[in-house]
């Protein structure tokens, strides 16, 4: 490795990321809007229909939400993970969205120290909001 890759990787090492903000995939835009503010209670921040993108937040929590990428040619939204949300009052935020979603597991406390819950967006993506007890 030269002199120079090695002090391109160095700086790359000590460059700042300062937040990660999720760009998840629908197939419908207003679905997705009405979902976030009805169900979880995000506000929406930025919205452009042209583009097909929105951006929605809660407190500390922004996710970026798009219409499919066409370079991609993915035939729906996919993710092999999740969306965790540490909160306070995790019973609370319970109580007001289980009957408005489906229902991954309820409220439940585990060994690592986490009472925490799972439910699915409108585009299935799994949403998951633990509280440290």
């Amino acid at each position: 490795m030269s002199g120079m890759r090695i002090e391109s990787f160095r700086t790359y090492i000590m460059a700042v990321i300062n937040k990660l903000t999720p760009m998840l995939e629908t197939k419908s835009i207003q679905e997705t809007i009405a979902f976030y503010k009805d169900v979880v209670h995000f506000t929406l921040d930025s919205y452009n229909e042209q583009w097909g993108w929105e951006q929605v937040s809660k407190d500390e929590i922004s996710i970026m939400i798009s219409l499919p990428n066409a370079h991609r040619n993915m035939k729906g939204p996919i993710m092999s993970g999740s969306l965790y949300m540490n909160v306070h009052d995790v019973e609370s935020i319970w109580n007001n969205i289980k009957d408005k979603c489906k229902i991954c597991y309820p409220p439940e406390q585990f060994d690592y120290g986490m009472r925490e819950f799972g439910v699915y967006d409108n585009n299935r993506y799994l949403l998951q909001f633990g509280e440290e007890v």
